[in-house]
């Protein structure tokens, strides 16, 4: 690694603390290099900043850092970012990337990225991820993800085979729902979170229900708010403890302003930008 590429590697996006807006942040008109391989920090810095002001065109190029193994921490960056950012039509790739891949914690975080794109026609390849996977610990964040995809609010949605008399009933059960989901929203390509269509309001009016009852506060709303806003939420944690008045603040500030109305449901959005 050169030392300037050195300059830009950092432990991952921490959503318990700076999130998108913990990543050094390259100068200004920085161009994606040439072979991201040599650079892969830089790269990856630089795909994100580009992204944040709505130039997706180097985001797909992540995968030709992140399908390497050259470093875990890495990979999984790459694939949140994709996941969040990541036009429709790198998909195919990063899905073939996952069939061919044998790095368990990489398929891992395929999966994580589908789970937050959100289409509900790649719950099958979810499925099918866990099931050749569950004997690894480590497998067991996919039914979370499925059901932060599925369950509106009232743990209906399995996030275990143990639950439901195991690994066949389960896949029963989110075959059936994720097929009625499909059926009510009018198409598998819909994009969802918790139970119903993608919805940047749904999903502030969410987290400030969630922030009035701080017991549990999911983490991944506030990923996924940020994602889609830009709106810098830092401030939603303090020493990773989750703070509900300075989350509340952001959310209702959100909630009351002109942006909200930039926002259509059933899109995908990142910093305020549409993801093609």
């Amino acid at each position: 690694m050169s030392p300037h590429d050195k300059k830009y590697e950092f432990d991952g996006f921490k959503w318990e603390g700076n999130g998108y807006f913990g990543c050094r942040r390259p100068p200004a008109g920085a161009t994606f290099p040439q072979n991201p391989r040599k650079q892969p920090w830089y790269a990856l810095a630089v795909a994100l900043e580009q992204a944040k002001h709505g130039n997706l065109t180097n985001v797909p190029r992540l995968l030709e850092v992140a399908d390497k193994e050259i470093d875990g921490v890495l990979d999984h960056a790459c694939a949140q970012i994709l996941g969040d950012a990541g036009p429709t039509a790198c998909y195919p790739e990063l899905i073939e990337v996952m069939r061919l891949n044998e790095n368990y914690e990489f398929t891992f975080s395929i999966c994580d990225a589908l789970s937050k794109r959100g289409r509900l026609g790649d719950i099958p390849l979810l499925l099918d991820a866990f099931e050749a996977n569950q004997e690894n610990g480590d497998a067991e964040i996919i039914p979370i993800d499925i059901a932060d995809m599925l369950d509106p609010g009232d743990y209906s949605i399995p996030i275990a085979p143990d639950e439901c008399g195991g690994m066949t009933r389960y896949r029963e059960v989110i075959e059936r729902t994720w097929r009625d989901l499909a059926e009510r929203l009018g198409s598998e390509d819909a994009l969802v979170l918790r139970g119903g269509l993608l919805d940047v309001r749904s999903l502030a009016k969410l987290m400030h229900h969630y922030a009035k009852k701080p017991v549990y506060f999911p983490i991944d709303l506030r990923r996924k708010f940020e994602a889609m806003t830009g709106i810098d939420c830092t401030a939603f944690y303090e020493n990773r403890g989750f703070c509900p008045l300075p989350a509340m603040a952001i959310v209702e500030d959100f909630l009351d302003s002109p942006q909200v109305e930039n926002f259509q449901p059933g899109v995908r959005y990142f910093f305020g930008h549409r993801v093609p």
